[in-house]
């Protein structure tokens, strides 16, 4: 009866979902379920989390003294892991990943050394800094031991240590089981220094779990939340009248982490095989939207999962705990030994991007085993089918983009770079970006993102900075912090004379940068622009510098370039790919442009496309006196670059050369 409610209620709760079942993927072709493994810790309920260990029982626990270089731990340990995984060695010093559980392993710190020193890990302790335990709120009062917990405790600890034997290890102690307290205890980790934080618990998703996204959001560390351990949309509550997926492996601010079944296969060219584990957690959020970075078609909601490790008590892995009294080796499984394996591997690869890091996920998949095989659809049999709970190519529920292939999708990508149009985002002269001229000594600022199509991702931009109206020497700096009185410069100029200087600048975590003029005394006032021609950002589809030996390819006195002297408001292209070794699939190149022989005062325009009659100026200049500026400009489509003079009149002509110093090439998928 029970069966016949959910496959209704399922259908129900899969209302956002629109499925199309795969022909030949049934529950038949999943694993079997696991009898002898328990759940170590009680069932979830709204509000209160659960643990998500399972401990083999058809296997005998060990105390320490039974294992002996020749009669190792049942369970695979840190060289297996290593060798699935592709796991380099020697990474990780300096980086902290922390811990989240309900309760206290007063053994904590022993069992890990007992685990380390039985695998020939380095120690971590309290004495050389490794190791470090807190309660929720940062201090020492710790909370009741708990055997469930415990148990969960040091498996979460062995995990880490496994992947990540050089990284720092937090161990943050909740008071309770309530996710107020294991949320406040993430807060701790992250306030703490934690880079990645996980979090083998869940409780089930209902209408208030979105108050609680507040404790997971922390843009640049890797919150990790393991998806559960009883199949697609698992959690019953209510009797089991109602299904929900685990919450916080359905909040959009974290990496949700399934499970896989893991063997050795010396028929593969890896040398090991996954499947989806049959009770592995996925869903379809009933309230968590979903992030930018997902777009699989058939769940309108966030879903869970972004990513998997071995998480099948049947193919298990080794743990040293105390939790039940004695000592002893048992072998666990569960999302909880899978989502504490990916929080370490954000350790080993360094510190997450600033953003989410599930983005990167999305943006590395080359990184990934693709895991097609297996399905999670066996203990309700309420999922409609399709990806959402049977593993597939590509992305699906149970496993996600797949399971680690090396650090490559979870390591700090290089920023590649992205031409942009030139565009002017400050003019103080004229209201944009900032208002009224600027005084010395008074550090101002300016958004950045959102500006001349500068995104939010953007790291760092590339521009030309302009000083005007000036009416002293002195300096402009800019910088992605506030500097009254600055001891580095940007641009320098004498009074009454317009100058400018190209820039590659980081912005602050925010998107903006700030400026100072910096005169010798605070009296004067000056007028700054800013057009910003391109961007820096984390990920693939930008492009990588290439440099060159510098090269004349345009000089309007003889020729090179196809072109003659420039008049006034007329542009001019010349061809820039095959020239000086640019390459026809340069998106944008750097160089030094200078005119000289300039009739009129006035600027060049250097840009992607034809401007009569430009709005932001590559390097401004009075009569008769040669000036240089450098440039970082993105290419027309076809490989050309446009320059105009702009005088205040039709009437004067300008030479103009550019000696290219390299380009960007775009960077592979």
């Amino acid at each position: 009866m029970r069966n016949s409610l959910n496959r209704v209620i399922g259908m129900a709760v899969g209302a956002l979902l629109t499925v199309t079942a795969l022909p030949g993927v049934s529950a038949a072709q999943a694993a079997a379920p696991t009898p002898d493994a328990v759940q170590v810790c009680p069932d979830a309920k709204p509000g209160v989390a659960t643990c998500l260990a399972m401990r083999r029982t058809d296997i005998a626990a060990r105390p320490a003294t039974a294992v002996t270089a020749t009669a190792m731990p049942s369970g695979f340990g840190p060289g297996d892991l290593a060798s699935a995984y592709a796991l380099p060695s020697g990474l990780g010093a300096g980086m902290t990943v922390a811990v989240v559980d309900a309760f206290d392993l007063p053994t904590a710190e022993q069992d890990l050394a007992v685990y380390r020193s039985t695998y020939g890990l380095p120690p971590c302790t309290t004495s050389n800094g490794c190791f470090r335990k807190v309660d929720q709120r940062g201090g020492v009062a710790y909370p009741p031991a708990d055997a469930g917990w415990g148990q969960e405790i040091a498996l979460d600890l062995d995990m880490v240590s496994a992947v990540c034997p050089a990284c720092n290890i937090l161990l943050v102690e909740a008071d309770g089981a309530e996710m107020a307290n294991l949320g406040a205890a993430v807060n701790t980790a992250v306030s703490l220094g934690a880079k990645a934080v996980s979090n083998s618990y869940g409780t089930p998703e209902d209408y208030t779990v979105t108050s609680l996204d507040a404790y997971y959001n922390h843009p640049g560390v890797a919150i990790t939340a393991a998806s559960g351990d009883c199949g697609w949309n698992c959690t019953p509550v209510d009797g089991g009248l109602t299904q929900h997926p685990y919450y916080p492996a359905t909040s959009p601010y974290v990496i949700s982490v399934g499970g896989t079944r893991l063997v050795r296969d010396s028929g593969t060219a890896r040398g090991w095989s996954e499947t989806a584990w049959t009770k592995t957690g996925s869903g379809c959020s009933q309230y968590e939207q979903k992030p930018s970075w997902q777009h699989d078609p058939s769940c309108s909601n966030r879903t869970s999962s972004d990513v998997a490790a071995v998480a099948d008590p049947n193919t298990g892995v080794a743990v040293y705990n105390s939790a039940l009294g004695a000592g002893v080796w048992s072998v666990f499984g569960g999302t909880s030994a899978s989502a504490p394996i990916i929080a370490a591997l954000y350790g080993l690869a360094g510190a997450p991007p600033t953003d989410y890091p599930a983005r990167l996920l999305y943006a590395y998949q080359a990184g990934l085993n693709d895991v097609a095989g297996g399905n999670n659809d066996s203990t309700w049999g309420t999922c409609p089918g399709g990806y959402i709970c049977n593993a597939v190519a590509g992305y699906d529920g149970p496993t996600g983009l797949g399971t680690p292939d090396g650090i490559q999708g979870f390591s700090p990508p290089p920023a590649t770079y992205h031409p942009l149009t030139p565009a002017r985002i400050l003019d103080s002269r004229t209201g944009t970006g900032l208002s009224g001229a600027f005084s010395s000594h008074v550090a101002r600022t300016f958004s950045v993102w959102g500006a001349g199509g500068v995104p939010t991702e953007a790291t760092a931009v590339t521009g030309n900075l302009t000083v005007t109206g000036q009416t002293s020497r002195g300096f402009l700096y800019a910088g992605p912090v506030p500097v009254d009185n600055p001891t580095s410069s940007t641009l320098n100029f004498p009074a009454g004379d317009d100058r400018a200087n190209a820039v590659t600048v980081a912005l602050s975590p925010d998107g903006r940068l700030w400026v100072t003029y910096a005169a010798p005394t605070l009296g004067p006032s000056a007028q700054v622009i800013f057009d910003v021609t391109g961007y820096f950002a984390p990920g693939p589809g930008g492009s990588a510098y290439v440099p060159l030996n510098p090269t004349r390819i345009l000089d309007t006195r003889n020729g090179t370039g196809g072109l003659g002297a420039l008049s006034s408001h007329t542009a001019a292209g010349f061809a820039v790919w095959g020239a000086g070794g640019v390459p026809a699939d340069s998106v944008a190149v750097s160089g030094n442009l200078t005119v000289t022989a300039q009739t009129s005062l006035g600027f060049l325009y250097v840009g992607p496309a034809p401007a009569n009659n430009p709005t932001s100026s590559t390097l401004n200049f009075p009569r008769a006196d040669d000036r240089a500026n450098a440039v970082t400009v993105a290419l027309s489509p076809d490989g050309y670059l446009y320059v105009t003079y702009a005088a205040p009149t039709n009437g004067p002509t300008t030479q103009a050369i550019f000696d290219v110093t390299g380009y960007f090439a775009p960077v592979p998928r």
